[in-house]
Parts: C-alpha cells; sequence; structure tokens
C-alpha cells in the first residue's frame, strides 16, 4: 500500500506544474479502445514509380504521414468506423479511398495518383492594391470562420491561393483554392490544412465543405495546454457533432439534448421558439450498413435544443436527402446533406475539431 504522505505529496506535485488530476489521466490509454492499423504505398499511375513525401491523412483528423522514398507510409491508432484515406502532393490530383475499419487486422491499400497540370494565369503588377479581391476576402472569411471568439483567434496563412467570383444575375459567391489552406487556430491549439472542395454564398443559402488535416500546435507552458483543453471541451458541447455522437449512443437526455419537430417554415423560426412534440430518437435513428454507423431520416424540420431554450443553443435541421449517414463520433457522412440554421449555422471552421478528439 502506499503511504497516505506520498500520494499527497504527488497530488501536491501535479497541482504545482498546473495541473488537475482529470487531465493528467486524459493522456494515459484507454484500455478498452481498439483500433486499426492502414499501411500502403503511393506510386505514379503511368509510371508506377514510387511517390515519395506524399502526404496520406485520415480526413478530419490528427492522424497522418509522409511516404518514404519507396513510397510506403504506415498509420497506426487508426479508430474504428468509416474513415476517409487521402493521399495528395503537388502535381498530382488528391485521391480519396473509403475504408472501414472493422477490427484490429492490417488494412493495406495502393493510391494510384494522376498528374494533374498546374497553369498558372499570367501575373499583371499594378501600383494599386487589389480591392475589390480583399472586400471577397473579408467576405470570405467571415463565412468562413464565422463571428464567435474562437474565429477571433483564428487566422488564414496563405490568401494568396484563393479565387473568388461573384454572378450577379443569381446574387451567387462562390471561392475556390488552388492549393490546402493553412490555418492556425490559437483558440483550440490547432493548425489545419483545410482542402476546400466547394463554397458557396447566395442569397438563401450559404454552404461550404472540404476536409482537414490537424496538427496540435506546441503548447508554450501547461496553463495554455490546459486552456486549450477547456477551449475544445466548451466546443465541443452542444455541437452538431455532439449531437450525432449522443443519437448514436442513444443517450440525448443524459448529454443534455432535446429534439421537436416544426410545423412552421424554418425561416419563421427564432431561436428560443419550441414549437411542435418533443420526437422520440428512436424514430428518426434506424441501422446502417455497419455497426459503426446510423441513418438520421424524418419529415419536415427538427429542432435541437441544448441545455434548454434560455442557453442560445437551438438549432433546427432539414435533409436534403431522404436519410443522413452518420458516425459513432459523431461524423456525418456528406454535410451537405443538412441544412441548418441557428445556433450550429454560428459554428464554422473556427470551431473544427478532429474527428479522433475524445472530450
Amino acid at each position: 500500500m502506499i503511504p497516505r504522505s506520498t500520494l499527497q505529496t504527488f497530488f501536491t506535485w501535479l497541482l504545482s506544474i498546473g495541473l488537475s488530476l482529470p487531465c493528467f489521466f486524459q493522456n494515459l490509454p484507454a484500455q478498452g479502445n481498439v483500433y486499426g492499423t492502414v499501411k500502403g504505398t503511393v506510386i505514379d499511375d503511368s509510371t508506377n514509380t514510387p511517390l515519395p513525401l506524399t502526404n496520406v491523412f485520415i480526413a478530419n483528423s490528427t492522424i497522418g504521414t509522409v511516404a518514404d522514398l519507396e513510397g510506403r507510409f504506415l498509420m497506426r491508432g487508426v479508430p474504428l468506423g468509416s474513415h476517409q484515406i487521402i493521399a495528395s502532393i503537388i502535381g498530382y490530383q488528391q485521391q480519396w479511398i473509403s475504408l472501414r475499419v472493422t477490427d484490429t487486422t492490417q488494412y493495406v491499400l495502393t493510391f494510384r495518383l494522376k498528374t494533374q497540370n498546374v497553369q498558372m494565369a499570367p501575373v499583371e503588377i499594378k501600383g494599386t492594391d487589389p480591392v475589390e479581391w480583399k472586400e471577397q476576402l473579408l467576405q470570405f472569411k467571415s463565412m468562413f470562420f464565422g463571428s464567435t471568439s474562437n474565429a477571433a483567434q483564428s487566422s488564414l496563412l496563405n490568401p494568396e491561393v484563393l479565387d473568388f467570383s461573384y454572378d450577379e444575375k443569381r446574387d451567387e459567391f462562390t471561392a475556390t483554392a488552388c492549393a490546402p489552406l493553412i490555418i492556425i487556430n490559437r483558440a483550440l491549439g490547432y493548425r489545419l490544412r483545410y482542402h476546400l472542395k466547394y463554397f458557396k454564398k447566395t442569397s438563401v443559402l450559404s454552404q461550404f465543405y472540404g476536409v482537414a488535416q490537424f496538427e496540435p500546435l506546441p503548447h508554450e507552458n501547461a496553463d495554455e495546454m490546459i486552456h486549450w483543453k477547456l477551449n475544445r471541451r466548451e466546443t465541443y458541447k452542444g455541437s452538431r457533432r455532439h449531437f450525432f455522437a449522443a443519437l448514436f449512443q442513444k443517450n440525448l437526455e443524459q448529454e443534455g439534448f432535446t429534439i421537436t419537430s416544426i410545423t412552421k417554415p424554418r425561416r419563421q423560426i427564432s431561436a428560443t421558439d419550441r414549437i411542435g412534440a418533443n420526437l422520440d430518437p428512436e424514430s428518426v435513428v434506424s441501422e446502417g450498413v455497419s455497426i459503426h454507423e446510423k441513418r438520421f431520416s424524418f419529415q419536415g424540420v427538427v429542432q435541437v435544443i441544448y441545455g434548454g431554450l434560455l442557453s442560445g443553443r437551438a438549432s433546427s435541421i432539414e435533409l436534403t436527402q431522404n436519410a443522413v449517414t452518420f458516425f459513432r463520433n459523431g461524423e456525418v457522412a456528406d454535410p451537405l446533406e443538412l441544412v441548418i440554421d441557428g445556433f450550429w449555422a454560428t459554428q464554422r471552421v473556427a470551431e473544427f475539431l478532429p474527428n479522433d478528439y475524445e472530450p
């Protein structure tokens, strides 16, 4: 038995370096977790030669690696579930492979990348600043990052890779990127390489979609690390991912969520309206094709409330398809199949957490 005085000395030491007991044990590996391993090669599709230094990663996670000189890669600690594995290198088209990890088996993949001709537009040197582009950049960042306190601490390091267009007739603002967007989020402690796939804003609807590769920022001291952990947990609470994870585990009520049906048009709903009767979660969820995914379906509009009406965390959902697939960790297979308003609509890239984040 460990002497009581020794335990007291140990706990005092933890507090002296700025760590609480829960934070200390959070870094210990969970004994019940099961992970898979993914390995493989990346080659040129036309020459069959290896492509060293190719970036291979799991979409929207901190899990990734770089291919060696023989084009080989290895990723350990891959959570069970459905993933998009992505291979990316300059001069080649990105390739995505969908993979279901169901056990500790070693999964083997082969990426065959096709070359991509990168055509640079002629550059015209002007003495004045590109005023219109800068105004469009501000509009893009406002929608992309949002207006939360996290957004105020997020920055885009390479805006020059963005190109914008505006169709006045359709009142349609679009954005494309010729390279991954490099983002620093000082609120949550991450560096992101964001591969923008779709960005459109109209007078009726605003949507964007992409995949991110997360890298934890180095912390200067223990206090900063604890600050990031608290911010991550607070950002997770009530989020769309938190909702779908709770829905998957059948513990919406325990996690602070209620869902109701809505009978009037979504755009006439205020954040504090409660419309219609409470819904039974079992009535909107069905089993998916594997034990790691489920289907979410309903008619009309559903309101999701977290922490009660006065919390300000009320959101509404419409579906663009008959059903939406979601996974155990709360990720949605295709976010563009959801049309959301309310609290979730304020959560943009500045609130993104990697899908391997566990609160």
